[in-house]
């Protein structure tokens, strides 16, 4: 098993720093509430493919009978196969869960 530490520049190259959003000030639509609700769902997709894509790493180290240790997820390096699956699969959820968000909707009448 590699040694995290030992790794550590490689991690370093291959993660971004992490960028605050203004969720606080999306706007999406013509109505706050709605605008609310759309910043927490894309929130919530954020934080659940983060989780998500550490499943597969953790699912990839157990495959490859490694020891599991929150280092050892941090320090994973996926192959250029990994990260092109991994990308289906996120695009894959994106279609399923937000495609929602652009459908054509008509306003009833006397709204």
């Amino acid at each position: 098993m590699a040694d995290a530490t030992k790794d550590s520049k490689s991690h370093e190259e291959f993660t971004v720093p992490a960028i605050k959003g203004a969720w606080d000030k999306a706007v999406y639509t013509d109505s706050p509430h709605v605008d609310n609700l759309m910043s927490a769902m894309l929130q919530m997709g954020t934080e659940f493919w983060t989780l998500k894509r550490r499943q597969m790493v953790v699912e990839r180290l157990l495959e490859d009978k490694k020891h599991v240790t929150e280092a050892a997820i941090d320090a994973y390096q996926p192959s250029e196969k990994e990260l092109a699956k991994w990308d289906t699969a996120r695009d894959d959820f994106i279609q399923r869960v937000f495609t929602v968000f652009t459908r054509e909707v008509e306003k009833p009448r006397g709204a």
